[in-house]
């Protein structure tokens, strides 16, 4: 039937000139769950090594590699996340990924988690959240780690200036993280909006599995 075969041409052509998800959510009415979120689940898959081993605690890291660090501060309602990455070539692997839980939030333990990873002659810099609570956990540690530690207050525009070098290293493939489905979603969550004004801003929902934590801590461990 020559209106079938038009037809079929047609949507060939059609298909052949968007993405997969385009042609989901537009032609097929499939919604794309990836929509506005600044990390797609395609860029956290292909960054994923899933023969990754993290050390349990700052002791179990390696020696022989330079390390960087981004503390995203909780104490109450949001998580509080240590990421450690070490640099081989010129790719950053995970070394340790902790959530703080319990009493382990506490500011007695964390200043104790923190000196005594900045101890360690292989990590070289980091990045810890200075908003609010963490004013002092970044103040106290950068005054006794010179040159080692930068406090970062997360205002809208420094989040776009440590977001966006993150996010290029998944796009580039220049980071390995875990097979961990905690993780994947927590980087998922971050997403782009628009204000009235037109300025971009990223923010993400806050619910029992945190507040995009582990992006953030990410994000400032990229930025150190």
């Amino acid at each position: 039937n020559p209106d079938l075969d038009r037809r079929a041409e047609f949507i060939d052509k059609i298909r052949s000139g968007c993405s997969a998800d385009e042609w989901a959510e537009e032609y097929c009415c499939i919604p794309n769950t990836d929509a506005g979120a600044y990390l797609t689940y395609d860029l956290i898959d292909g960054c994923v090594d899933r023969g990754l081993r993290l050390a349990a605690s700052i002791d179990d890291l390696p020696d022989d590699e330079a390390q960087f660090f981004g503390y995203d501060v909780g104490r109450r309602h949001d998580l509080c996340v240590l990421w450690v990455t070490g640099l081989v070539g010129d790719v950053l692997h995970t070394r340790m990924l902790t959530v703080l839980q319990g009493e382990e939030r506490r500011f007695s333990h964390q200043e104790r988690l923190l000196d005594g990873l900045l101890r360690r002659p292989a990590v070289r810099r980091g990045c810890i959240d200075q908003t609010g609570m963490g004013e002092q956990l970044a103040e106290q540690r950068a005054e006794r780690f010179p040159g080692r530690v930068e406090g970062v207050v997360l205002s809208g525009p420094r989040k776009l200036a440590i977001a966006a070098p993150f996010k290029g290293l998944f796009e580039d493939r220049r980071i390995r993280i875990p097979d961990d489905d905690a993780l994947r979603e927590d980087l998922h969550k971050t997403r782009k909006t628009l204000t009235k004004g037109g300025n971009v801003r990223l923010e993400a929902d806050r619910d029992e599995a945190g507040h995009a934590d582990r992006f953030w801590a990410g994000a400032l461990m990229s930025d150190a």
